[in-house]
């Protein structure tokens, strides 16, 4: 017996399967948006600390070289000032990988529901299979019973 033509295989839930890889594609785009944006963060965060380190080391060579109360109270406050901007980013960025986390829990919801509807698709195909083998054998069979008539008539000399 040769292979089974299954052109005439039609999954009932082809629209729904449609629909769940669109929307995993679309969360996957968010996703990746997101990691684009928490990466370009990350990068800024950590320039915006190493500058705060640095500033206040040179805050601190400048008091041992000179001392000027007004320009270290100034430089003090400027460093409180980045200290906050550091400490906003991380929060911003801490919040983001949680969305990030989310995203991705979301993806993999995704594609189990679409894991499950091709897996379902695949044994709905089988069963199509499956049931046109046992048609094509009952035709066969057919066939072959028709033969034994034709040819016990055809033997008997009668004509059908």
């Amino acid at each position: 017996m040769g292979t089974i033509d299954t052109r005439g295989f039609r999954y009932a839930l082809e629209p729904l399967l449609r629909r769940q890889r669109w929307r995993l594609e679309a969360q996957q785009a968010r996703l990746a948006a997101l990691l684009g944006e928490i990466g370009r963060d990350a990068d800024a965060q950590r320039a915006l600390e190493e500058g705060c380190v640095a500033r206040a080391g040179d805050a601190a060579r400048a008091l041992a070289g000179r001392i000027d109360p007004a320009g270290h109270q100034r430089e003090l406050a400027y460093l409180a000032q980045l200290r906050g901007a550091v400490l906003d980013g991380a929060e911003r960025l801490a919040e983001k990988r949680r969305q990030g986390g989310q995203q991705r829990a979301l993806c993999i919801g995704l594609q189990r529901r679409l894991d499950l509807l091709e897996e379902h698709r695949g044994v709905a195909a089988g069963l199509y299979g499956q049931a046109e083998r046992n048609r094509h054998s009952a035709e066969m069979d057919r066939e072959w019973i028709a033969r034994g008539v034709w040819r016990a008539l055809a033997e008997a000399g009668v004509a059908p």
